[in-house]
């Protein structure tokens, strides 16, 4: 790898990481490790990862990857159901 690759990568494809993208396994994203679902980080899903991806969106904050449950790109109502869903159904 080149340095001009390396660059927000992490080294993700150096260390042999592979990226997971399924609901409560921690993810790469960056240099930052992270549970899909969980935005409040308290190792839980529930009611209050919703209530802060339902502010995020509404107050058009900043992107949250652990927020992006469909992996789009984007923080949207979609994700909103997906995560309502994974926390209704294990």
């Amino acid at each position: 790898l080149s340095n001009a690759n390396l660059e927000g990568a992490c080294l993700e494809g150096a260390i042999g990481f592979d990226q997971v993208d399924y609901v409560g396994t921690p993810v790469l994203e960056g240099c930052g490790i992270y549970t899909l679902g969980d935005l409040n980080d308290d190792g839980n899903m529930n009611v209050l990862d919703i209530v802060m991806l339902v502010n995020l969106i509404l107050n058009g904050s900043e992107y949250d990857p652990s927020g992006d449950m469909n992996d789009d790109g984007t923080n949207n109502v979609l994700d909103v159901v997906i995560l309502v869903d994974n926390i209704l159904n294990p």
